[in-house]
């Protein structure tokens, strides 16, 4: 995982305040690779009022989306969603060849729009990303290789006032992968990955801010399958979070579960779901 990202991921999710969702969806697929589905989704806000209490609201929400796919020239993806909020999303992805491609997200809400452009290659021997958002964000990431399994660059990233110059390299085999990186902002984020099997992968980061002298670091295990999918954690602040979900072998629908558990502060959460569609 690039700073680069992980940082677009505090922007992405900074205005977020739903901690977990549920909900059913029935959708209809036309062959033509035209779709079009209605949801009912259920956000679950979690207030913290103190003494290790909380104040749970519960919403529903009804959501419709239409999705379609032209293939050109440039190959196009079409989503668009309306929910009875009044919030309308629409992503639009695109394909130039088989090593660029980009998406364009909108969201917007009564009183807001929000969006971002993405904007990638990926190459035989290089990868390159351009990253642009709402609230003056930007970065650009470059990835190079210098022998078989080790690769370096560089990326760059600006949110409103602050920006960053970092520097990456990584590491990549048959059955592992390690990266290290520094920034500007003074952050080290290194990472490791091993693949046990086909199924299993033992995941482990560590992140160290030089400027306040603190370090964080996680370990947890990734399952994928054809039916089965999974991310656990925990790190040394001592919270651990997982999540499960689980696919219908005929294609109907899929099940999912995720905890998340802070053992210092002794709350919780948890979050379940179920989705079906019908062709």
């Amino acid at each position: 995982m690039s700073l680069i990202f992980m940082f677009e991921d505090l922007w992405r999710r900074r205005d977020a305040t739903a901690t977990h969702r549920g909900g059913g969806r029935v959708g209809v697929e036309n062959p033509r690779k035209y779709w079009f589905t209605a949801a009912a989704r259920g956000e679950t806000l979690v207030l913290p009022v103190g003494h290790g209490r909380s104040v749970v609201c519960e919403t529903n929400v009804l959501e419709a989306r239409i999705k379609g796919s032209v293939e050109r020239p440039v190959k196009y993806t079409a989503d668009f969603r309306f929910a009875s909020n009044g919030s309308f999303t629409e992503t639009v992805e695109f394909e130039v060849s088989d090593a660029v491609s980009g998406r364009l997200a909108l969201h917007s809400k009564p009183q807001s729009l929000k969006w971002k452009f993405d904007l990638d290659y990926e190459g035989s021997d290089s990868e390159a990303h351009l990253k642009l958002g709402h609230g003056r964000f930007g970065g650009v990431k470059y990835l190079r290789s210098v022998t078989k399994a080790l690769s370096l660059g560089a990326d760059a990233f600006c949110l409103a006032e602050q920006g960053s110059v970092g520097f990456e390299a990584r590491y990549k085999d048959k059955r592992s992968v390690a990266t290290a990186q520094l920034a500007s902002v003074g952050l080290a984020f290194l990472t490791y990955t091993r693949k046990i099997d086909e199924e299993l992968m033992l995941a482990s980061e560590f992140m160290w801010n030089w400027h306040t002298r603190k370090a964080r670091m996680s370990v947890g295990w990734d399952i994928v399958s054809p039916t089965d999918s999974g991310r656990w954690r925990i790190d040394s602040a001592g919270t651990a979070s997982g999540f499960y979900e689980r696919h219908d072998v005929l294609n109907f629908g899929s099940t999912w579960a995720s905890t998340e558990v802070n053992l210092p502060k002794r709350n919780w959460k948890l979050g379940a779901g179920i989705t079906v569609q019908a062709m």
